[in-house]
């Protein structure tokens, strides 16, 4: 089954979820992804990914495809990978940049 990679960059654990909208037998409660960890759960789809901090008082997410790495480097700042290691932003970021170049 395809999956979501999420990994702790940071140096201090991180509470994460994952929805299971196409794995109902997947589970959807929150988890402690130690500092400098990671950990995939296995989904079929479009799924939603979610931080908070150790008090609940801050939170942030991005919506994801199977086969995608979210990489957690602070609240401010969260990346999305294809597997293999290409930055789903900059790909973004490139294919802008081309499409400004050709007008």
């Amino acid at each position: 089954m395809p999956s979501i990679i999420v990994s702790n960059k940071t140096s201090s654990p991180i509470t994460v979820f994952v929805s299971k909208y196409t794995n109902p037998r997947g589970s959807d409660r929150w988890y402690t992804l130690a500092a400098g960890a990671h950990d995939s759960w296995e989904r079929n789809g479009w799924e939603l990914v979610a931080f908070k901090n150790s008090n609940d008082s801050h939170r942030t997410g991005v919506y994801v495809y199977t086969n995608q790495e979210v990489v957690f480097y602070g609240m401010n700042h969260v990346d999305v990978a294809v597997f293999g290691g290409k930055s789903a932003t900059r790909h973004i970021r490139q294919q802008r940049e081309r499409f400004a170049g050709a007008v």
